[in-house]
């Protein structure tokens, strides 16, 4: 009787660690995909000019550069300060008037002023 007892016991224990190992695995899987997604996002980007190095701080870092000419709305969302509403106004703005032609054109968008503009304009191009 002791010895079944204690093969359960055994046989809980492992199912336990089993599981446990199971769910750290698919955490780490789920990590992975996302930084490798990332890292495929960031070639692309590199293909078309819009990483630059911050040189301003003496580092190798690099800043991503959102077009205002061509992002969509979730792209402009990246941005310090753009929501979705701000991110529409500016896809809106651009489909009335066409493209950006200066980065100051945003002060014409109704809630984008010149903090929020300084806070954002080192990483925007309108190439």
């Amino acid at each position: 009787m002791v010895l079944v007892i204690m093969m359960f016991a055994i046989s809980a224990l492992i199912t336990k660690k089993y599981n446990s190992s199971s769910e750290n695995y698919a955490a780490i899987l789920k990590e992975f995909e996302e930084k490798s997604a990332a890292i495929e996002e960031r070639k692309k980007l590199a293909d078309n000019d819009s990483l630059i190095e911050n040189e301003e701080k003496g580092t190798n870092t690099v800043i991503l550069k959102i077009n205002i000419n061509t992002a969509d709305i979730n792209e402009l969302q990246k941005l310090k300060g753009i929501g979705s509403t701000y991110a529409q106004r500016i896809v809106d703005y651009r489909q009335e008037n066409g493209e950006f032609k200066s980065i100051e054109e945003l002060l014409n968008i109704k809630g984008i002023g010149e903090k929020r503009l300084e806070d954002i304009k080192t990483f925007i191009t309108l190439k």
